[in-house]
């Protein structure tokens, strides 16, 4: 028993002594909930889930339950934690209510993207489960994010676009829009898709789930990335 309890606790020495960078990258294999769960182990550990260069949060499939800070705080914590560091991935998936509650308005998901720019992410997927008539609206920020090479949104609304030439999205390789609504841009009577598209000049693969609902037309450049893909005709 006792040599099992030494054998224990030199593992956990070691694991102790490894350096904070090689320790986040551990952590970056784990969801966000299971790292912040980490920080529970000792001092040490505390932050260190708020230094791992991802972010993987789905709400939908449980019910956030920390007692020391609220959801908007746990992503507020980890998005202002280290502004120098560049964010591989950021995936959130949630309720309507948990981004837009009584307390809360669009500016707290405005930050968020503003941060995320500022944060050089490069992978961002972010889904609201809502109504139809509690679309959340993606700040203008997002669409001049030099560093984006995959983007997925889910059942959100592009804002207007007041200049075509605002929009700059660089390095996108890959767009997936899944029941995304948009209006009409108000400078070339484009629709805010199509000036979004036509703004990714390296993308390869374009995924299109459409709203049954509605209807959606394309222009020819949508064809000619090397994929693309309408779904839900």
């Amino acid at each position: 028993m006792e040599k099992s309890f030494a054998k224990e606790k030199q593992s956990n020495s070691e694991m102790n002594d490894l350096p904070d960078p090689l320790l986040c990258h551990i952590l970056s294999f784990l969801s966000t909930k299971d790292s912040v769960r980490t920080s529970l182990l000792s001092k040490r550990w505390r932050s260190l889930w708020s230094q791992v260069p991802s972010f993987d949060l789905d709400l939908d499939s449980l019910q956030f339950y920390y007692d020391d800070f609220s959801f908007t705080d746990l992503v507020n914590r980890f998005l202002e934690s280290d502004e120098n560091l560049a964010l591989n991935r950021f995936k959130l998936i949630c309720p309507y209510e948990y981004v837009f509650d009584n307390d809360q308005d669009d500016t707290v998901l405005e930050s968020w993207i503003d941060a995320l720019v500022k944060r050089r992410v490069r992978h961002l997927d972010f889904q609201v489960n809502s109504d139809d008539n509690e679309l959340v609206c993606m700040p203008l920020s997002l669409y001049s994010c030099n560093t984006l090479v995959s983007l997925s949104l889910y059942h959100v609304f592009l804002c207007g676009f007041k200049l075509a030439s605002a929009v700059s999205l660089p390095c996108l390789k890959v767009m997936r829009l899944d029941r995304v609504r948009y209006d009409q841009s108000s400078e070339s009577g484009e629709s805010n898709l199509e000036t979004l598209v036509a703004s990714c000049p390296v993308l390869e693969k374009l995924t299109v789930i459409r709203d049954r609902k509605r209807s959606m037309t394309f222009s020819t450049y949508f064809l000619e990335t090397k994929e693309s893909r309408v779904v839900g005709e």
